[in-house]
Formats: structure tokens, sequence, C-alpha cells
């Protein structure tokens, strides 16, 4: 933005007289030259002119804070209304004035109010352009925080996913093991079981000597075994799910 004040003033006025009329948010031509749109840096020129009016950041003549006020008005409330506008006695000069200012507005719509404020305050105040650059800042930073936050927020609700998974591998190969060891035993104890059952009907003979019926009581407890080895290991399962699913029911 050029420094000299009656450049600046012709630069900002060009602007708003190229602006469309029904122009769209993202069309918005003053967002090149100050980082924000028409209406929010509207709102930061009336609040610098409120905050600063009076003092020397804003030394301006009778006639253009006259002129200053009557745009803000025509934004607040559009045209002016004799029946809408509240009394002012005869004697209350100021009160006139600033009435009159309005009036000889007319029928200007908004948003070329608000484009006259920013360009007049722009060109008369050399602090407004800092102003508004302390407040880009400030936008800025508040965004970076929201990012970094919501950044933040993500990266806790994907450890959390990550957590519940291992823990529910973690239940999964306990489940396992449980199933394993169980299984395991039953098998040792079927295979006990068995081997005496067979001894007890197939005894052999004396020691060094040969049993004919020892192949029979081997064959008996394969016959035996076999038979009853898949039941019980059927039976082990179910009773590890059983035993390991009645929290999940």
């Amino acid at each position: 933005m050029p420094n000299d004040p009656c450049v600046r003033v012709n630069l900002l006025t060009e602007i708003c007289d190229r602006r469309p009329k029904a122009a769209e948010d993202s069309s918005d031509r003053f967002f090149a030259v100050f980082g924000f749109k028409t209406q929010d840096l509207y709102s930061i020129a009336l609040r610098f002119f409120k905050e600063k009016d009076g003092s020397k950041a804003v030394s301006i003549s009778y006639k253009e804070r006259l002129h200053l006020l009557a745009l803000s008005k025509q934004v607040a409330y559009g045209k002016f209304k004799p029946q809408s506008a509240a009394e002012i006695g005869i004697f209350d000069v100021v009160g006139n004035d600033r009435k009159l200012a309005w009036q000889r507005l007319g029928d200007m719509p908004i948003d070329t109010a608000m484009c006259e404020f920013i360009s007049i305050l722009n060109s008369l105040c050399p602090l407004f352009q800092p102003y508004v650059t302390a407040h880009r800042v400030e936008k800025e930073e508040q965004e970076r925080k929201r990012k970094e936050e919501e950044e933040e927020l993500d990266r806790q609700r994907k450890l959390q996913m990550e957590e519940e998974e291992m823990k529910v591998e973690e239940e999964r190969k306990r489940r396992m093991n449980q199933e394993m060891l169980i299984r395991l035993a039953l098998n040792q104890q079927t295979n006990l079981q068995f081997r005496t059952y067979a001894e007890q009907h197939y005894p052999g003979k004396k020691r060094g000597a040969r049993s004919p019926n020892s192949s029979a009581s081997g064959a008996a407890f394969r016959t035996v075994h076999d038979a009853s080895v898949q039941p019980a290991e059927h039976t082990c399962h179910d009773d590890a799910i059983t035993s390991g699913g009645q929290a999940d029911v």
C-alpha cells in the first residue's frame, strides 16, 4: 500500500468503484489489500474510529468527522428517514449537522458506505493500517492455534483407537493360550486314564515275556484314545469359549 495518503485514497476508491454491486465474499477486493473481507474490515475500521476519535491517531476536521459518522449511520440504518430518526432540538447545532450529513448520502448502498468509510479513514489516519495489520496477525495466530488443537485432538483419537485395537489383540491371544493350555491338560489326563484302562482290561504276562494280549492292549488303547480325544477337544474348546466369553454376552 503506498504511503502517500492521496494515492492511498485514490487506490481504495478505485477498488470500491470496481466492486460488483452484488459481490460474493470470495471476490471481495478488499481482501487482497488488507487481508480482510469488506464487512470484517469495516468492523475493524469502526472500532478504530471509536477508540481513537479525538486523539492524535485520528486527526480529522469537523466536516470529515461528520461525514464518517453519517456513513456509519448509513451502514447501520440505511437511508435517512425522518420518522425513524431521533428528534433534534433547534439549538442542537451538532445534531442538526449530523442529520444533514446523513441526509446528503441519499440512497447510497450500505456496501458503498462501508467502502467509503474505510477509504477515508485509511487516507486520513496513518495508524489505521498498522492497526489492521495487528488484527490480521492476531487472527492468523488464532487460526494457527485452532489448527494445532484440531491436530492434537486427531492425534489423541488415533492413539486411543490404537490402544483399543491392542487390547482386543491381547485378549484374543490370551484366549488362544488359555484354550491351548486346557487342551494340553485334558489330553494328558485322558492319556493316563486310557492307559490305565487298557492295562486293567488287557493285562500283560510276567516281566520279560511278551503277552499275546499286549498288541491287543495297545490297539485297544489307541482305539479308545482316538475315539475320545476328538470329543474331548471339542469339549475343551466349548468350555474355553464359555468361560472366556461370559463377559462378552
